[in-house]
């Protein structure tokens, strides 16, 4: 089970943002594609707005639920 990371008030200022990554997120039996299209830091942790590549909508998730691709995947 992954547990969500709480960032210091130095790491939120370090941070490199994700915003306009590729990415997938597993909505139960389903990989997703997404983009991430925001962040915001709640309560010390990290989400990310996604939406999908393809199709329409939005959705804030924790970070950790994102596996975000490396440049080139």
């Amino acid at each position: 089970m992954n547990k969500a990371k709480t960032f210091t008030r130095e790491q939120r200022l370090r941070h490199k943002t994700t915003v306009g990554r590729i990415g997938s997120v597993k909505m139960d039996e389903m990989d997703v594609s997404v983009r991430v299209v925001a962040e915001r830091f709640r309560y010390g942790r990290l989400d990310l707005q996604v939406k999908p590549i393809a199709g329409s909508g939005f959705k804030w998730v924790e970070f950790h639920n994102v596996r975000i691709l490396r440049r080139g995947d």
